[in-house]
């Protein structure tokens, strides 16, 4: 038995599924089939799976279900059987007892199911579900059976989907046998022309949705608001409400004359083709409005200021990004599988999942992928991100720096006195000029904004300083503004920041010249920074050192070597995204920063796409990336690069490591022995050269010594020597040379000798007095004898007198 609660098997062109093959999955509660290849579902097919909870069958080529197929889920919850184009909605295929078992199911989808243009809905086989709360069916020109009276619980309804919607129009009695819906979501059918406005009082709507209603525009939807006046409406969404030729619209005040009269607290008027809005439309929207939704339109930011909407007292939430851009394609779950057979559906294209909308907080998604983190690859990342982020709910209690606000009635037109506007979010993305207007206009309109999204609306002023960032936003987005500088001043003291994303914007070479980390000290309270894509290539070594709360660090797709910015305040830190840099190092004192905070804690770190190198010199990181704590994402799918030029994946870290340590063992015993053995040849071939050329060395080194110490006679003869002769004998012919040397050359012909017993200066070294005698002598005389090289220095003698000849260039012996 396998302990597996969640198992998705999408998109695995799976063909049939054995009988009985998943009972080894006992405790499974959520079982997604979604796009694959089924044609029929059994008896047995899912047997075994008794406490599953949601079922997605979707987008397959179901032609036949048995009706005890679900005989298992007393405990299901959620049902998906959409886009089976060739199931139908016949009693051949949805046998009215098909659901029976299904005594705890709350939602079914079954869009894109109809087939045949003259389909009806299964109304015997809906009834038998007493718990059903939430319902999507394709629209058929025909009305809901009055076996539907029955279920009681059945609130939320969507009809719709591009393929399968034929619905012309809605008349008085559309609702009556479905009386107690809260909700409704009308959806992509382009053949509806007319609503009959009447028919809204057969329900009580809380929430009504018209979407991509080709045939059926804006200023017709608001007109049809007739038949609600003085409801229970609280949710308005009229989206993408204009036909092909893409006509512009405006609104003025005759357009609001049937929404002044409603409690709404959510009015969403998103991909309109608005160019203008009048205020005197927005004077006349109900004052109990909170969320106002405006984006995708061709609104221009110099017509409107905040002032504009803060007569909308209760508006927490101000919705005007993506103004101005090209008609995005509506995001869906999935399209439905081409079918080979010709299906009478009433109309081209393919089946998609429907956005549904939350019914129990009306939480308004984000479009400019900001929201969430992508390349988290451990589900814990992605919970722990999430859980750091500054809701767009808003908290009704107040910010500590904010002014309390009196309570807000919902009178829909009295404007209350002396009361600041509760404006808690504003999204102004892709919106040129507005994010601007937002810092000037905060403290005369007396705003106590918390999330602030002005992702490229062109807000380069930053590096001004003037105008700071207002201290209660919690949450404020400002990629893709082409910001240079961030002055100091910017961020307020005390201020309330969580999350700030600035990437895509040019920072890098000012932050390169922040060493003392100036710019984000004041950021006490940052979870989340996102400096990505900013031409980073380097940042000081105590740039992060104020942000002590930081937990998430987004640096990729940059342009750094060496990371030596350390972490030694960031005691909380969870997350480093380094990918898509040229990282080839990271310091000592960082690792040992990321050791101390992996210990506290899991730490996550990305190196994905970085040309780590897979040499000796890199080898202290690659063995620190082996044994420390912290986790890197992808570790085995590093780039390894080598001198060579070759990339490869780093793959098994131990084994990448060993290699490296062989590899580098090898290299260095190679180099010791080569440097050991020039060594010794230098050795050698030093001694062979001084043993060779030792007497004129001796003879170089005893002319320096004699310029200091030696033999200096004071008479100079006329052949500019001072002696004649120097006589070099040995002891036993130190009497011939002492009496009967002297007595012929020196008294009888006149010859000035030198010799050592009597010319050499006592306590001067010998050597040092031979040299000197040999340059100061005509001649050297050696007294040979047989004995002659047996004295100490008889050899000596001769070969400082051999050298005078070399280097003096005359016959001295």
């Amino acid at each position: 038995m396998l302990n597996i609660e969640i198992l998705d098997l999408s998109n695995n062109q799976i063909r049939s599924i054995d009988n009985a093959s998943l009972v080894h999955f006992p405790i499974l509660r959520n079982l997604t089939l979604r796009r694959n290849l089924l044609k029929k579902i059994t008896n047995t097919t899912f047997f075994g799976l008794r406490n599953l909870l949601h079922l997605d069958i979707s987008a397959n080529q179901i032609q036949e279900i048995d009706t005890g197929a679900f005989q298992y889920f007393n405990n299901l919850i959620s049902l998906d059987i959409s886009c089976n184009v060739v199931l139908g909605y016949t009693t051949r295929t949805l046998h009215p007892l098909l659901f029976s078992p299904l005594n705890s199911l709350t939602e079914l989808f079954i869009h894109g199911v109809a087939g045949r243009r003259d389909s009806v809905y299964p109304n015997k086989t809906l009834i038998q579900m007493a718990h059903l709360q939430s319902l999507s069916v394709d629209g058929l020109n025909t009305e809901f059976g009055p076996e539907l009276l029955t279920l009681r619980n059945l609130q939320h309804l969507e009809i719709g989907s591009n393929q399968f919607c034929k619905l012309r129009n809605i008349p008085v009695t559309f609702f009556e046998n479905v009386p107690f819906l809260k909700s409704f979501y009308l959806m992509e059918c382009h053949s509806l022309t007319y609503i009959n406005p009447a028919a809204f009082s057969k329900v009580n709507l809380q929430t009504l949705t018209f979407q991509s209603l080709p045939n059926y525009d804006l200023y017709d939807a608001l007109n049809v608001l007739i038949g609600l006046q003085n409801s229970s409406l609280t949710v308005l969404r009229l989206v993408h409400l204009y036909n092909n030729t893409f006509e512009c619209k405006t609104l003025r005040a005759d357009h609001a004359r049937y929404l002044s009269n409603l409690t709404l607290e959510v009015l969403d008027l998103s991909d309109n083709w608005l160019i203008y809005i009048s205020s005197d439309f927005i004077d006349l929207l109900p004052r109990s409005i909170n969320k106002l939704i405006l984006k995708d339109n061709r609104l221009a930011s110099y017509h409107y200021s905040l002032s504009n909407f803060t007569v909308l007292y209760n508006l927490s939430m101000l919705d005007v990004s993506y103004q101005n851009m090209k008609t995005r394609k509506q995001i869906t779950s999935y399209e439905c599988p081409k079918v080979k057979e010709k299906l009478d559906t009433g109309g081209g294209g393919s089946c998609r999942k429907i956005d549904r909308f939350s019914l129990e907080n009306n939480k308004q998604t984000s479009q400019n992928g900001n929201e969430l983190l992508e390349g988290i690859y451990t589900p814990q990342i992605s919970n722990s991100e999430d859980n750091i982020y500054v809701s767009d709910n808003i908290d009704t209690s107040h910010d500590r720096d904010c002014e309390a606000n009196p309570p807000m009635g919902l009178d829909k037109t009295t404007k209350p006195l002396e009361s600041r506007p509760r404006l808690k979010i504003i999204k102004a993305s892709y919106f040129n000029g507005f994010g601007a207007s937002i810092i000037l206009q905060y403290q005369q309109l007396k705003l106590c904004l918390s999330y602030l999204d002005i992702y490229n609306s062109f807000f380069s002023t930053v590096y001004i300083g003037k105008f700071p960032l207002p201290k209660s936003i919690k949450k404020a987005l400002m990629a893709s503004n082409y910001i240079r500088q961030i002055n100091v001043g910017f961020f307020p003291r005390n201020n309330s920041l969580e999350k700030l994303d600035l990437h895509d914007n040019i920072l890098g070479p000012s932050f390169a010249l922040d060493v003392n980390g100036t710019i984000f000290e004041r950021l006490e309270k940052l979870l989340y920074l996102n400096i990505k894509m900013n031409l980073i290539s380097e940042l000081p070594k105590y740039f992060f050192n104020g942000l002590v709360k930081l937990q998430w660090l987004r640096l990729s797709n940059n342009s750094l070597q060496l990371v030596n910015t350390r972490f030694s305040n960031q005691n909380d830190l969870k997350y480093i995204d380094l990918s898509d840099n040229a990282i080839i190092w990271i310091a000592k004192d960082v690792r040992d920063d990321l050791d101390r905070i992996a210990f506290l804690h899991p730490l996550y770190i990305d190196l994905t796409n970085n040309p780590l190198p897979c040499t000796c010199s890199m080898l202290d990181v690659l063995h620190w990336m082996e044994g420390t704590k912290a986790v890197f994402i992808n570790k085995d799918i590093l780039k390894c690069h080598f001198d060579d030029g070759s990339v490869e994946h780093i793959g098994n870290m131990t084994l990448r490591l060993q290699t490296l340590q062989r590899w580098c063992a090898t290299k260095s015993i190679i180099i010791v022995i080569c440097v050991a053995s020039m060594a010794v040849i230098g050795a050698l071939v030093g001694f062979a050269l001084l043993y060779r050329f030792r007497w004129r060395l001796r003879y170089i080194r005893h002319n320096l010594m004699t310029r200091f110490a030696g033999f200096k006679p004071k008479a100079t003869l006329d052949n500019g020597f001072k002696f004649d002769a120097y006589l070099l004998y040995t002891e036993e012919t130190r009497k011939f040379v002492l009496r009967d040397c002297v007595r012929e050359l020196e008294e009888k012909r006149g010859h000035n000798l030198c010799f050592e017993d009597r010319n050499f200066m006592p306590g001067s070294p010998i050597v040092s007095g031979i040299v000197s005698a040999v340059n100061n002598s005509h001649k050297t005389v050696p007294v040979v004898t047989p004995e002659f090289y047996e004295g100490d220095f008889s050899e000596y003698g001769v070969k400082m007198a051999v050298m005078e000849e070399i280097f003096k260039k005359r016959l001295a012996l």
